[in-house]
């Protein structure tokens, strides 16, 4: 009978000590997993404003070129690892549109327009970033 009663004490004390470790095995992997999910998420982040960066820089170019050339109608070129298609519409009025499409290996993509008004100084009259 004392045998007996401290089996069960002993039995009683291991299946809590399991469950107990269950418990909080489960709640370090929901832990474990939230920050994977948030890590990926910043990452994502930085890849989306990356391409963004990209399209800036190549809006940039498209300006100068276009500054330097009024004939200029675009082209493709890149920066870092972003990669760019600049279309220029009426590239020899004193206003035109300027839309580049920036690309990211990762499968991120990033649009731009312009329109702006060319004279002594070039004048930025619309910009946004657009959804294709």
């Amino acid at each position: 009978m004392f045998f007996a009663s401290h089996f069960k004490k002993g039995l009683i004390s291991s299946i809590t000590v399991m469950i107990v470790s269950a418990v909080g095995l489960l709640i370090g992997t929901t832990a474990l997993l939230s920050a994977l999910s948030e890590t990926q998420l910043e990452f994502r982040h930085a890849l989306s404003r990356q391409t963004f960066f990209g399209a800036e820089a190549c809006l940039e170019q498209a300006l100068m070129n276009r500054h330097q050339d009024q004939n200029y109608i675009g082209g493709s070129f890149g920066f870092q690892t972003v990669s760019c298609t600049v279309t220029v519409t009426n590239p020899a009025s004193n206003q035109s549109q300027i839309q580049v499409v920036a690309t990211h290996p990762q499968g991120y993509t990033r649009n731009l327009e312009t329109t702006v008004e060319w004279g002594s100084e070039p004048r930025l009259i619309f910009w946004a970033e657009t959804v294709q």
